[in-house]
């Protein structure tokens, strides 16, 4: 069969019954359904388009030809032929077409997924000194235990995924991926880290996320599944914002950014080590540290953010960024002589709850214009500074009695407490330099 002039397949099935079949012509012609006859052979002389299924039942020489599977449908690849080679394949579909795989293919020296799905399902791919190309809006769905087909090289377009879609699956971690997802049930285990120039997301399933540093160079999102999450660390370390959702907890978190900032786009729990090398912003969510705090970077408050700390012992600084050095609660419930030290100025508009701890103010003012509560205390010092806003009664301050004269004193304290405003003191407060009450 030669076309050379145009041809739209629509809704028809080509298929090629003669044991000398060739088909050439028009590059651009697009069949529907193509089909290789039992018994017959078919010779492809240039690439052909199919919009809808391609069924091979016996030869198929397309050695210098490309199977480009388009449009928005979805198609199938199958047949009873027993050697089942295809050269070269490309995927070119639309929308939520998706290209299916119901055979195991062989010999694939090239498979390109510029767009739409490209899915194995529980079936394999078996190169030929090959190559795999996954473009900006192209998909790679694996399903059955398969992992990413094996390669002489790949190319995978920051924005391309690679979809972990089947059960008990092992994820290749000898690529660099664009955008990587797991959205099937079933544990997806690994030998070492993942690095992503793009997105990781989990929506489905087990990820066990093992003892290695996963790079992420895009959004982290958890909307389901499992994070098993001994010893893991997940570091953002990618360009411009990197969203963050989580509704299970991290391990480690590490944020190591080039330029931009990491932000929530829900509450999230690290509990383990949170690391700050690069800015991180609350937003109007909660953000739940159990571990500790490392690095010289900042965390970006708001009035709608609530940091809840707890766990044990020494918990870190806190540094907050210029402009932005505000909480709306914050809640301290660190035992075993546990303290958090702040590292800039910080206001809080609603409530410091106190359940067990110190906050250590450190050379710096804490700002209180909501209320207090608990039986955790502030440490002062000789530069230590407090201020009172706010309306009504604030509560009752617990001061450091360690050391009388420092760990319970004050430089400045500015009380401002309009509406028959109230404070209470539960024990001893050393004043160094000015108490302002203005109101």
């Amino acid at each position: 069969m030669e076309c050379n002039g145009t041809l739209n397949g629509q809704t028809s099935r080509f298929s090629f019954t003669s044991t000398t079949a060739a088909v050439g012509g028009n590059p651009n012609a697009i069949y529907n359904n193509f089909t290789v006859a039992t018994g017959a052979t078919v010779t492809l002389a240039n690439d052909i388009y199919i919009s809808g299924n391609f069924t091979n039942n016996n030869i198929l020489d397309a050695t210098v030809a490309t199977l480009i599977f388009t449009g928005t449908s979805n198609s199938i690849i199958d047949g009873t032929a027993s050697s089942f080679a295809i050269a070269q394949i490309t995927n070119s579909k639309t929308g939520s077409g998706t290209t299916n795989l119901n055979k195991n293919i062989s010999g694939v020296v090239d498979l390109t997924i510029e767009s739409g799905t490209f899915s194995t399902g529980i079936f394999t791919i078996t190169q030929d000194l090959g190559a795999l190309t996954i473009g900006e809006t192209g998909i790679l769905k694996i399903g059955g235990t398969n992992s990413v087909p094996t390669f002489n090289t790949y190319t995978i377009n920051a924005l391309g995924t690679v979809d972990y879609a089947g059960g008990i699956q092992t994820i290749n971690t000898s690529i660099t991926y664009g955008s990587i997802g797991i959205s099937a049930t079933g544990s997806k285990t690994l030998a070492g880290a993942i690095t992503a120039l793009g997105n990781f997301s989990l929506s489905a399933g087990t990820f066990e996320g093992g003892s290695f540093t996963h790079n992420i160079a895009g959004n982290f999102t958890i909307s389901g599944g499992t994070f098993t999450n001994t010893g893991t660390t997940i570091n953002l370390n990618g360009t411009g914002t990197q969203n963050i959702s989580a509704t299970a907890a991290l391990n480690n978190l590490t944020i190591n950014k080039a330029s931009g900032v990491a932000s929530l786009s829900s509450s999230i729990t690290v509990s383990n080590i949170l690391t700050l090398t690069s800015v991180l912003a609350i937003n109007s969510n909660t953000l739940t540290l159990s571990g500790t705090i490392a690095g010289a970077s900042t965390i970006t408050g708001s009035s709608s953010s609530n940091l809840d700390i707890s766990g044990v012992g020494a918990f870190g600084t806190l540094s907050f960024t210029s402009g932005a050095r505000l909480l709306n609660n914050l809640t301290i419930n660190r035992t075993s002589l546990g303290t958090a030290t702040m590292g800039t100025d910080l206001a809080i508009g609603g409530v410091l709850t106190q359940t067990a701890g110190t906050l250590i103010i450190a050379s710096n003012t804490l700002t209180l214009n909501g209320t207090a509560t608990g039986s955790g205390t502030l440490r002062g010092s000789l530069t230590s500074n407090i201020s009172v806003g706010g309306t009504g009664a604030l509560g009752t301050f617990n001061f450091d009695q360690t050391t009388d004269g420092t760990s319970n004193a004050l430089s400045n304290f500015t009380i401002n407490r309009t509406s028959t405003g109230t404070l209470n003191l539960g024990n001893k407060l050393v004043l160094i330099n000015v108490l302002t009450p203005t109101a």
